[in-house]
């Protein structure tokens, strides 16, 4: 009698123990990296607004190239029929070029600013649906942490079994 005592005092003593070490496991931080600007870069979504991106960019050049060739055409014209102009015509189409150029000058920088807008909209959306999906998928794999690496330098050294940038660029793309 006094042997199964012992026996189950034993028993109960390492059921405890683990349950204590299981405690104690649970309670560790479990951490990981991503190499963000690989992420990114390799990341379907960002290859399709990058696309998306070039054909507006695209669509802004042509407009931009059609314009000019009308303005030079019109400078063209005018440098022709220069010499079978008053002074006073001449005068008013020098002015009508300039204000043809400057049109142009803020259609150009109108261009850009547009293209940096959506271009600016664009990452953002595609930084969301990373980051999203990140917090997600740490969440299913019960990371503590996960830390990104950048140009900044905010992670200096991190051990590759820790890296999990593969993995979530798999999921990543298979979601997209």
């Amino acid at each position: 009698m006094k042997k199964y005592y012992l026996l189950i005092l034993c028993c109960l003593f390492f059921i405890i123990l683990l349950l204590f070490g299981i405690k104690i496991y649970m309670s560790i931080p479990k951490l990981a990296y991503v190499r963000t600007a690989v992420l990114i870069e390799k990341f379907d979504g960002m290859k399709y607004a990058n696309e998306e991106f070039q054909k507006t960019i695209e669509k802004y050049q042509s407009q931009f190239e059609t314009l000019q060739v009308e303005l030079n055409n019109k400078k063209e014209v005018l440098g022709q029929n220069i010499g079978k102009m008053s002074s006073s015509e001449r005068e008013r189409q020098d002015k009508l070029i300039a204000i043809e150029e400057e049109k142009l000058n803020r259609f150009a920088q109108a261009i850009n600013e547009k293209s940096k807008k959506e271009n600016e909209k664009l990452m953002e959306g595609v930084l969301n649906q990373v980051n999203t999906f990140i917090a997600k998928y740490a969440k299913s794999k019960r990371y503590t942490f996960v830390f990104g690496t950048s140009l900044d330098g905010n992670i200096l050294y991190g051990d590759e079994v820790k890296d999990i940038t593969d993995e979530i660029l798999i999921e990543l793309n298979k979601e997209f």
